[in-house]
């Protein structure tokens, strides 16, 4: 007999079933991503001169006509010249360029295994996550070799950009392999044997870490076939062919899957931008006629305070999108109201765990949207261990095809994250309300306890950056001996008078008159700057060591 549901795709099993028509995903045993990539848009003839990546700066141009066959060409190279092989691990070391997606489809069409590493990661990071993946081989630009050590662990290393290092550092480093140099290598030469199955591992990301060290997370073919499928079946306006930025980093899921798969998959205009710069990113705006922004919520709020905003043509946006954090109403009202010609605004909720996904769409004022599609969702009493009905707060879980298959040699965090029935336990704290639509509030291992209340960052944040004088803010937990813990600002003040006058007293005031009594911010500190990841998630452990190593707020 069939489960009755409720309004908003809640069950009386205590499930949350997507209220996406369900998507149909390839289900061959033999499948690879590229593959997918290969039999799209991009594959269409009538697509074939069509820019697909332009560089930002040097408006260097592939076109979708391009892309296969660079793609085969660097995966003969990787497979003859450097001996990749099915099953070995490649370090991208990288910050966003048009070869990138390339990389990443040719290491994954032989069967190889890609891992991402953020540009800005110290050498000790990046030499752990080396170790930790097992990877065999490398590929980098010449000002970032500094951080792969001394190569004395043998590693085959592409160099990307390798004219910048000159003929001496090549003849010296016989290791070193040119980039252009796989760029002309026969396709005869592609390792024709390689089998790839769903269920091989494709990526292996690591997890931001804002709260503690971060895992590697490993997505399968099957994942990224998955997500990509699902990402490309939502409906498309018929309006003129979509132009958008790879803006997000494309070592961090959110750019690899959307920008570095799915975009490349719909054969969309993308153009690269290396590092951000809101000043370059409003120039290639007005120059590109960009048409769709991806942002996190400090683009969204430079847009909103930035005053050389008002002289760029930004007539050509028509969508805009951001995740990584929740958008407070007050912000997200002033944006659409300061770019009336946006006609959709979308926010998203997703994980590296979860490929990325989670949820989307247009949804109402601090909402990420609806539950993916082909997902599952509960949200669950964690002290009771029961779950919980729409309106209800607690630990969100997930289950669907996008569900990373594991952390990397931690099968004690795989099995404490992911549990027998197939669900994945976010450590986000959120609901539902009747409409099917998830609000995310903080993560479980960020609230604070204050005298046994739960406050959550994420919700005072929101209102800090509200304050004209407030040009950005973190909430973290402060120890204290009556309380346990009490919220502690930290606030990096405007460059206007409204700033520059900013007190403690003014901030505290400014919160508790909007707030509970138990969620009033009780101490703050004025900082420089918000320490954040790449994608803009607060970094809070590096808050918590800054404000407990001063001895006085």
């Amino acid at each position: 007999m069939a489960m009755a549901e409720v309004k908003g795709g809640y069950g009386e099993d205590g499930i949350y079933r997507s209220l996406f028509p369900p998507v149909p995903i390839p289900l061959q045993t033999h499948h690879s991503l590229p593959a997918l990539l290969f039999s799209g848009p991009l594959a269409d003839p009538s697509n074939s001169s069509s820019p697909l990546l332009v560089d930002s700066t040097t408006g260097f141009t592939i076109h979708c006509g391009d892309f296969q066959r660079l793609a085969k060409s660097v995966a003969s190279g990787l497979s003859s010249i450097l001996g990749v092989s099915q099953g070995d691990v490649v370090l991208l070391l990288l910050g966003n360029t048009v070869y990138f997606p390339i990389l990443f489809a040719a290491i994954l069409s032989i069967g190889a295994v890609a891992t991402t590493a953020n540009p800005a990661n110290t050498a000790a990071e990046i030499e752990r996550q080396l170790r930790d993946s097992r990877a065999g081989f490398v590929v980098t630009m010449p000002d970032l070799i500094a951080k792969i050590g001394k190569n004395d662990q043998g590693f085959p290393t592409v160099i990307l950009d390798g004219e910048n290092a000159g003929a001496k550092f090549f003849r010296d480093h016989p290791r070193f392999v040119r980039f252009e140099s796989l760029l002309g290598v026969d396709e005869r030469k592609f390792p024709s044997a390689v089998r790839i199955r769903q269920g091989d591992p494709a990526a292996l990301l690591y997890s931001s870490g804002t709260t503690g060290p971060s895992k590697g997370v490993v997505l399968s073919h099957g994942n990224l076939i998955a997500a990509v499928s699902i990402l490309a079946s939502k409906p498309k306006d018929n309006d003129d062919k979509v132009v958008t930025f790879i803006l997000l980093p494309l070592f961090h899921i959110a750019g690899l899957i959307y920008s570095g798969c799915m975009m490349i998959y719909l054969a969309a205009t993308m153009v690269v931008v290396r590092k951000f710069d809101l000043l370059h990113m409003l120039q290639c705006i007005q120059r590109f006629k960009i048409t769709s922004l991806p942002m996190v919520p400090p683009i969204v709020v430079a847009l909103l305070k930035h005053p050389a905003v008002e002289s760029y043509d930004l007539s050509s946006l028509k969508r805009a999108a951001s995740g990584a954090a929740p958008l407070a109403k007050e912000t997200l009202e002033a944006f659409l109201a300061k770019f009336p010609q946006i006609q959709e605004f979308s926010q998203a909720y997703g994980m590296t765990e979860t490929t990325g996904l989670g949820a989307s769409g247009e949804a109402p004022f601090g909402s990420a949207g609806l539950l993916t599609a082909n997902h599952e969702a509960k949200v669950m009493d964690v002290d009771a261990g029961k779950p919980l009905p729409p309106h209800s707060r607690g630990e969100l879980w997930l289950r669907g095809p996008c569900i990373m298959q594991s952390y990397l040699n931690n099968p004690a965090a795989t099995a404490a994250t992911i549990d027998p029935e197939g669900w994945l336990h976010t450590g986000d704290i959120g609901y539902f309300d009747d409409d099917g639509f998830l609000f995310i509030v903080d993560r479980l291992k960020e609230l604070i306890k204050y005298k046994g209340f739960q406050v959550a960052p994420a919700e005072l944040e929101a209102l800090l950056l509200a304050h004209p004088g407030i040009a950005d803010a973190a909430v973290i937990p402060y120890p204290d001996d009556d309380a346990g813990e009490i919220p502690l600002a930290c606030v990096v003040r405007g460059s206007g008078e409204e700033g520059k006058s900013l007190s403690k007293d003014e901030v505290m005031d400014f919160i508790a008159r909007q707030v509970a009594s138990h969620k009033r911010i009780r101490a703050v500190t004025f900082v420089p700057s918000i320490p954040k990841s790449a994608t803009g998630k607060i970094l809070r452990k590096d808050l918590l060591q800054v404000t407990r190593s001063r001895s006085k707020l």
